[in-house]
């Protein structure tokens, strides 16, 4: 009697553990998709890099494989924490993409420093600048490859001039001499007149 009431007391407790995740035994080792463990009634457990009900989804770097957003949305997740990136993007997580082969943010450098690196490529530049890096760039409208620009006494940096010595001004149009300011194109005539001022003051004074 006393080995038949084991038996059936060891009948009931294997009863009582088992239960099942989605038609599939706790005990069976493709419950919960192989990937985690069945806890209670459909209730499954995942492994880190797993998620889903029945654990089904793989995830890559936190975002399951589904998620239009895997992989930065520029690759697809083809094992836990591995991308396969699309042409143009790189990185772990296809996070990074270049222009014209500097990493999108090298601000400083990228799009020549004139603009944003938007896509593997494709440069936005800023209101100064043109052409595919931005590297074409204008001051008051001048395109810094006219030796008129910056009316020929600075460079065309950035949308803005920077004057040579003795220069200055929005386009380096003045300049200083002996203390007296003078519009570049105008100097020589306006230097003239107050030499020749000066000369007859003298002359008037005598």
């Amino acid at each position: 009697n006393n080995g038949t009431n084991s038996g059936n007391t060891n009948n009931t407790n294997n009863a009582d553990n088992q239960w099942s995740c989605f038609g599939i035994a706790n005990n069976n080792s493709s419950v919960c998709s192989r990937h985690g463990t069945c806890k209670s009634l459909n209730v499954c457990e995942c492994k880190s890099g797993y998620t889903g009900s029945d654990c089904e989804l793989r995830t890559c770097f936190g975002v399951a494989n589904n998620n239009p957003n895997s992989c930065s949305a520029r690759g697809n997740c083809t094992n836990v924490d591995t991308c396969e990136c699309r042409a143009g993007y790189s990185g772990s997580n296809c996070e990074q993409y270049t222009c014209n082969g500097i990493l999108f943010s090298n601000s400083t450098v990228v799009c020549s420093g004139n603009g944003n690196c938007t896509a593997p490529n494709i440069c936005s530049c800023a209101s100064h600048a043109e052409g595919s890096w931005c590297d074409i760039t204008y001051c008051n409208g001048i395109s810094s490859s006219n030796n008129t620009v910056c009316n020929g006494h600075g460079n065309c940096v950035s949308g803005a001039c920077s004057c040579a010595v003795g220069y200055f001004g929005k386009g380096c149009e003045q300049y200083v001499v002996s203390g007296s300011t003078f519009v570049s194109g105008l100097g020589v005539y306006h230097a003239l007149f107050v030499f020749i001022t000066s000369l007859l003051v003298i002359f008037i004074i005598n």
